[in-house]
């Protein structure tokens, strides 16, 4: 089986406005990928639409979430349903500073359907940090039937590492 389990789609300002959900399944398809987790930061809203489009190519979703915990940690949040990285997702949202989105400065965020038509544009920014920190995130993630895993844990930000400098023993990850 190959796979890919961190992959941005439209929605997340870092990705480019091509990663729509009928190409991303499209191209898994077509690269002999069989599974994949579309895994958007702090946000599921393109879920329902990547799994639509992996249904019809037939490739297999992973529900996934890049959250950024209070303390600038990015942990994947890895959910059993679509409806339940929603669930997610609405928490995240609303746990987001609710200050001015600035596409000019940020880049886009692009809430898509199957068809890879624009349905909406979130209006805070994603990529930033929670008010969760990384023990209410994981419990959050847990508490919806998800496996939280720590996000690029060797980059030079944003990770686990290079945010505490180690990992917590009380906060055992699978």
């Amino acid at each position: 089986m190959t796979y890919d389990f961190h992959i941005h789609s439209c929605l997340s300002p870092c990705a480019d406005d091509d990663m729509t959900p009928a190409n991303i399944a499209g191209f898994a398809k077509l690269n002999g990928i069989d599974a994949i987790a579309v895994a958007d930061h702090n946000s599921a809203l393109n879920l329902p639409a990547v799994q639509k489009a992996c249904d019809a190519y037939g490739v297999r979703l992973l529900p996934a979430i890049e959250a950024n915990t209070a303390e600038e940690i990015h942990m994947l949040a890895y959910l059993p349903t679509v409806e339940a990285a929603l669930k997610m997702g609405k928490v995240l949202y609303q746990s987001l500073p609710d200050f001015p989105y600035d596409r000019a400065i940020w880049g886009r965020q692009l809430v898509m359907d199957e068809d890879d038509n624009i349905l909406e544009e979130p209006g805070r920014l994603l990529t930033s940090a929670t008010t969760l920190d990384l023990y209410e995130m994981k419990a959050l993630c847990e508490a919806l039937g998800g496996v939280a895993v720590p996000a690029h844990i060797d980059k030079e930000s944003t990770s686990l590492l290079s945010v505490l400098g180690f990992a917590p023993e009380d906060l055992p990850f699978k």
